[in-house]
């Protein structure tokens, strides 16, 4: 039974069970053809295993089937850049940020492979329009701090740091238990060049979600 089936990969899915969600998805879709939702979801399952080559196949299916999918151009944008598709990573993120103008995220995955392959201009301006789209996110301004700390400018910098650092503290006196804004707080607290700050706050990540390998990664490079 088809809905059974494809009832049942969602239910994986959103239990992150990756592996046993796309063998589900798979089973499903031999009953009858996938709709576009189906396969950028299978995409996603594929690619948080490593499959960027299935995903990245899956994502184009879906979007013969829906051509205006800004989440399906985006996320095939990582699967190519991971794949060292570089000029079909940027395309994908160009499409992204033109089918939705109010959502910042291409321009930033867009703005970071620029800063991966030099051309620095393009970067900050990617990030600079970001972040005139979403001023009140912290991690755009981290990741525009860490782009002019590479470029020498000290201060540019610091004032990103900065006000990032005041956006996470807002957030996590909102909600203590944020174990996310502790982590993001962190590479601020880098940035700006108060390492024992980074370290307290990946700990306070760390304690708020033991699974969050990110945190013991970041904590681990501060302590290098």
């Amino acid at each position: 039974d088809r809905t059974a089936t494809i009832n049942l990969a969602i239910v994986l899915y959103r239990e992150a069970k990756f592996a046993q969600a796309s063998d589900a998805f798979g089973n499903a879709f031999a009953l009858a053809p996938a709709n576009a939702l189906e396969l950028r979801m299978r995409g996603y399952a594929l690619a948080a295993q490593g499959k960027c080559g299935d995903a990245a196949a899956d994502y184009t299916a879906s979007l013969v089937l829906d051509a205006n999918s800004a989440l399906a151009y985006y996320n095939r944008g990582f699967c190519n850049r991971q794949l060292g598709r570089y000029d079909d990573a940027s395309a994908d993120w160009t499409k992204a940020a033109a089918l939705q103008p109010s959502d910042g995220k291409p321009l930033v995955a867009r703005g970071e492979l620029y800063a991966l392959l030099g051309d620095y201009d393009k970067a900050m301006a990617d990030y600079d329009r970001a972040i005139a789209i979403d001023p009140g996110e912290g991690r755009l301004l981290n990741s525009r701090a860490r782009l002019k700390t590479d470029l020498g400018d000290m201060a540019g910098a610091k004032a990103d740091c900065t006000q990032a650092m005041a956006l996470f503290a807002a957030a996590v006196a909102a909600d203590a238990n944020d174990h996310s804004s502790y982590y993001h707080r962190g590479f601020s607290d880098v940035a700006c060049g108060d390492l024992d700050a980074a370290i307290a706050d990946e700990s306070r990540a760390i304690a708020l979600d033991p699974s969050f390998a990110s945190a013991f990664l970041e904590r681990a490079s501060v302590y290098r």
